[in-house]
């Protein structure tokens, strides 16, 4: 079992969003070319956050597991902090789901958010599985599953229980959290938190330099 990205992207919508996305998503200073493809997996489509973002993330740790999401998501927003140039964006912990950007949730707990309707919610044969759905220019904000709106865009769910260590759950939610932040791509290296079949659990250069080199890109469309 392998991480996996599943977005829908409505072809049309796309090749007008980059006249609507605003002018701070522009470039601003020379960057680094990215060492793998940050776009492979959306059919050459690149995406982020707008500019200056605040990316606030919830986690729900499983009630029957030993291995501990908090941790692993902690150590993730760590790395990934660490990596803007000009105050791109900045990770935090969400104070709750509703005002949650991005949300992680183990497949032992039931789903909070309700998928799209557009958009089939597919994570069968995945430890990692980051999904959004696009509209336009911009991911659909998800409704709980109550109904209540939310501000939530990105869900990370994963199979913890199929996980050998928390040293790999640590690995997994590094990899997805890059999906979330706008790497629709695998890197072919293996010590690239990045790679199809993550086991790293810090970014190499390589991963900081796909990363810098689309922050500085202007997006076909925003999370």
């Amino acid at each position: 079992m392998t991480p996996r990205l599943r977005i829908r992207i409505a072809p049309l919508a796309l090749v007008l969003s980059a006249l609507l996305v605003s002018a701070c998503d522009a470039p601003t200073v020379a960057r680094p070319m990215a060492a793998y493809s940050p776009t492979s997996l959306t059919n050459g489509q690149l995406y982020r956050w707008s500019s200056g973002s605040t990316i606030r993330v919830w986690h729900i740790q499983p009630a029957d597991s030993t291995r501990d999401v908090f941790r692993a998501t902690q150590l993730a927003l760590a790395e990934w902090n660490a990596v803007p140039r000009l105050r791109e964006y900045r990770l935090e912990s969400a104070t709750s789901l509703e005002r949650a950007n991005i949300v992680i949730v183990d497949r032992s707990t039931p789903l909070p958010l309700a998928p799209a309707a557009s958009c089939p919610f597919d994570p069968r044969g995945s430890t990692g599985y980051t999904y959004f759905c696009v509209s336009g220019n911009r991911a659909q904000r998800l409704q709980s599953s109550s109904g209540a709106p939310t501000d939530v865009s990105v869900i990370i769910r994963l199979d913890v229980g199929g996980m050998a260590s928390q040293a790999v759950l640590e690995a997994v939610v590094l990899h997805e959290m890059g999906h979330a932040l706008g790497i629709g791509g695998h890197s072919p290296e293996t010590a690239d938190v990045m790679f199809g079949n993550p086991t790293a659990r810090f970014l190499s250069g390589r991963d900081v330099q796909t990363l810098q080199f689309l922050l500085g890109e202007r997006p076909q469309f925003t999370l």
